[in-house]
């Protein structure tokens, strides 16, 4: 979704936008879904877009759920995602991205900035971005999961599945019993 720079007003311009109702939200599920990410509800975004010239501030919310396989147990659950950002977009104008990022001090570098160029800000790579980092490194179904046996596989979930127990060799246990004869 790209907005035009002669569009967008001086101060707060609130934006909102659905899967439901934005077809190129649609598009990116879509193409997230090619990538593993399987999002089967919809996508509601709320951005706020302050224009402070050259500059703008962009403040958001993202809500979806995600389709994924637990972490523990491999079960493949829906997990809502409520995610908020907040970033710079800084206008390079004739000088390129490169000679805008190299000028930066090392303080501004740490900041979340993205560069665009031209006469529109395109909404579709900053939402893309925002809804990768918002999903979870290892998802797990429920806090309690007790994930699958070492052994033979079963979903511990379901119930224990009867192997025994295993113990690793613990290899400080020699240096306790050293301990032990000291006293």
């Amino acid at each position: 979704m790209k907005v035009g720079l002669a569009q967008i007003k001086t101060g707060e311009n609130a934006f909102a936008f659905s899967s439901t109702s934005d077809a190129w939200l649609r598009e990116l599920a879509q193409r997230l879904s090619l990538q593993g990410i399987q999002i089967p509800g919809t996508i509601e975004i709320q951005m706020q877009l302050t224009k402070l010239e050259p500059d703008y501030y962009l403040k958001g919310a993202l809500q979806f759920e995600v389709e994924q396989a637990c972490g523990r147990c491999a079960e493949t659950f829906r997990m809502p995602i409520a995610h908020t950002f907040e970033l710079g977009l800084a206008h390079v104008v004739g000088t390129g991205k490169k000679a805008a990022e190299a000028s930066l001090s090392e303080e501004s570098e740490e900041l979340d900035i993205s560069y665009f160029e031209g006469p529109e800000i395109d909404f579709g790579p900053i939402v893309e971005e925002q809804i990768l980092l918002s999903l979870p490194y290892t998802a797990i179904c429920r806090t309690d999961c007790k994930g699958i046996c070492q052994t033979c596989g079963s979903d511990l979930n379901q119930g224990n599945c009867g192997c025994p127990k295993y113990n690793p060799v613990n290899a400080f246990a020699m240096l306790a019993q050293l301990k032990n004869e000291e006293l």
